[in-house]
């Protein structure tokens, strides 16, 4: 975990030295624009925490499984826990890839969920890797207004 920490430490220090040298002009859209990238990397953190936390109850149901005799159905439930919380950070991650998208193209906001479009504009580096097979995410509403993306196995992921 120490590993993950110093690495998020980096992270925002590069998103801090790279934000204080591209903001010489303090303007208010700048400001605001800082603030929205700044939580949208908050929630890329969270989401890198939540599946660093899904791994790691992975290990730990693989080392208790090796001491009980009932550790199958444990870890079949536990597992399946983990593949939500993925699903779920992977959610929040897709969300503030749009919500940044969106920042930028104001004048073409992205209304739905459009990973290709995401990619190819580098607001997230590929398509995130779906924990299950039956993981498909769509967008419920307009993304520029109220609108969500859920998946149809999971739901929603809480904000």
């Amino acid at each position: 975990m120490k590993k993950y920490n110093k690495l998020i430490v980096l992270i925002i220090m590069f998103v801090c030295t790279h934000f204080s040298l591209y903001a010489t002009d303090t303007s208010k859209i700048e400001t605001e624009k800082f603030k929205s990238w700044m939580i949208a990397v908050n929630n890329e953190i969270k989401s890198l925490k939540a599946r660093i936390k899904a791994l790691q109850e992975e290990i730990a149901i693989l080392k208790q499984s090796n001491n009980n005799n009932n550790s199958l159905n444990t870890y079949l439930s536990s597992s399946s826990s983990a593949r939500t919380n993925a699903c779920l950070a992977n959610l929040r991650t897709y969300s503030a890839a749009v919500e940044m998208y969106n920042l930028d193209h104001e004048d073409s906001p992205m209304k739905s969920l459009n990973i290709d479009k995401l990619v190819k504009e580098k607001y997230i580096k590929s398509a995130l890797t779906k924990p299950e097979t039956d993981c498909d995410y769509i967008t419920e509403g307009d993304l520029t207004s109220d609108g969500k993306i859920k998946c149809a196995r999971h739901g929603k992921a809480n904000r």
